[in-house]
């Protein structure tokens, strides 16, 4: 059976591939991977992460498995083989679902494909989704979408597909693509850093792979930024909050405006009040 692990970056993620290239080779040689590092996007029609899918179409067609590894993901632990988590016969893919934020969708940061005739149907038609080509998500919108999956924070929508290309999907344990958000207690083996400012995402990659890599003030501003970072969420947050309040508030008022204007007191009084505007009118 052939494997490789690939990874893909282009800008400001190249820093990322620097620092953690050595663990995805380390990886690969221990569990038997080749191991495929891209410094450049494969299309320029649309953003950079849209390169993933061709890649891996690309790869599934010379390897029987591919492992994406998104370059600000970093391994932590190599001493397993994810295939050790797979029953391969019932699974064509494998990634990580989390749940946090009131909601629960997968993450694409680290994906397995096997090579089946089902898969390569699925990622055609994740391409084919031009109109999430710039949704927030980009090709994980897509994704989310053939799996049959949308999201309230950023919604997706159906789409215009006719039929899901149906594949088997396992979702693994959240070890494999832990995010900060929906962080599992213990025994990490990649750790993603999804979502982060580029500045945190540099500070904590070269914290985890390279051996004195930081000063003390280096580590000091890095955990203010984080910090600071944390900060804009909460008091983000708390406005959200306070909007949804309000709202909330108005609505009741609206509410019940409309109970008493639909009310039988109100339609019996409505001579009245008639008769009340026309002596204030004289």
């Amino acid at each position: 059976m052939k494997k490789v692990i690939v990874t893909l970056a282009s800008g400001t993620h190249n820093s990322y591939l620097d620092m953690s290239r050595s663990r995805l080779i380390e990886y690969g040689k221990k569990h038997n991977y080749d191991v495929q590092i891209i410094d450049e996007v494969l299309t320029i029609d649309r953003p950079p992460a849209w390169s993933k899918i061709l890649l891996i179409q690309k790869l599934l067609k010379v390897y029987d498995i591919v492992l994406w590894i998104d370059s600000d993901a970093v391994i932590i632990d190599s001493s397993t083989d994810i295939l050790n988590e797979i029953d391969l016969d019932k699974t064509e893919l494998a990634l990580v679902e989390h749940s946090y934020a009131g909601q629960t969708h997968p993450n694409c940061g680290v994906m397995l494909f096997r090579q089946t005739d089902s898969v390569f149907q699925f990622l055609d038609l994740v391409w084919e989704q031009v109109d999430l080509i710039n949704h927030p998500w980009w090709e994980q919108a897509a994704i989310l979408r053939c799996l049959g999956i949308d999201s309230e924070a950023l919604p997706i929508g159906p789409g215009s597909i006719a039929s899901r290309i149906l594949i088997n999907v396992k979702f693994l344990d959240r070890k494999w693509n832990a995010i900060r958000q929906d962080y599992p207690r213990d025994n990490v083996k990649i750790r993603h850093f999804a979502g982060e400012p580029h500045e945190i995402r540099n500070f904590l990659i070269s914290s985890l792979t390279l051996d004195n890599s930081t000063s003390q003030e280096a580590f000091q501003v890095g955990m203010q930024q984080i910090v600071e970072h944390d900060t804009v969420i909460a008091e983000r947050d708390t406005v959200i909050a306070e909007r949804d309040t309000v709202i909330a508030e108005r609505d009741t008022v609206i509410a019940e405006r409309d109970q008493l204007l639909t009310s039988i007191s109100w339609k019996l009084t409505k001579p009245l009040r008639g008769l009340h505007k026309r002596f204030l009118g004289r």
